[in-house]
């Protein structure tokens, strides 16, 4: 927001504290990227939808639902397990709301317009990444399960992308709402509690460097 009215870009090269192509807030977190609409950045963000049109029923990736044939709303992509043969494929996955159930990963392999390993919507604009590109760093304590898949967290310093409010874990003295999104140790991604950070009080979720770390 520009202080002489309306919103605009300026450049990082005012930044007081960073060197050359650094661009990063006060704490040290690393500033998201923009995505096309100029409004949104990419760190996982679910709340801007892009539209896309199927041309199948795409069953969801971990098994839990399906997205209908025809036009359906996505919020981002992350690249994954190949969908399709040496001929027509796609690696990329594209989290939304499922017709059947709750949220989950359909292949991009499913969308009319495009071709082998293309991930856009109707209007032909790029689906912004889901926070693969945003890294937020973390310490914790001691291990954390993942919450819908299982698996590991390990303790010690990690990678988060960002988080979602949810079921408290802990108790009436020491707990947390927040979960974060992350590459499991043991494999695949899933949600730990933030309650696993270490040196954070109540229902907090900052990175290593005290920046707060975004929602989902």
């Amino acid at each position: 927001d520009m202080d002489t009215g309306g919103q605009d870009y300026v450049s990082a090269y005012y930044l007081s504290k960073w060197g050359n192509d650094q661009a990063k807030d006060d704490s040290g977190t690393t500033i998201p990227t923009c995505s096309w609409d100029g409004g949104t950045g990419t760190s996982g963000t679910t709340t801007t939808k892009y539209w896309v049109d199927t041309y199948a029923s795409a069953p969801s990736r971990d098994g839990n639902g399906s997205l209908n044939a025809g036009t359906n709303y996505v919020f981002c992509k992350e690249w994954g397990t190949k969908v399709g043969n040496d001929s027509t494929y796609n690696h990329w996955w594209m989290f939304t709301d499922l017709d059947t159930g709750g949220q989950g990963w359909v292949s991009a392999y499913y969308l009319s317009k495009w071709g082998n390993d293309e991930a856009k919507d109707n209007s032909g604009h790029t689906l912004p990444n889901c926070g693969a590109d945003s890294k937020y760093w973390v310490k914790t304590y001691a291990s954390a399960p993942g919450r819908d898949h299982g698996g590991t967290l390990n303790a010690g310093t990690n990678y988060v992308f960002c988080k979602v409010w949810g079921t408290k874990v802990g108790n009436d003295t020491a707990y947390n709402h927040w979960w974060l999104y992350t590459d499991m140790d043991t494999g695949g991604r899933d949600y730990v509690s933030a309650y696993y950070l270490s040196g954070q009080g109540n229902d907090e979720a900052k990175d290593m460097y005290g920046g707060s770390i975004p929602t989902c």
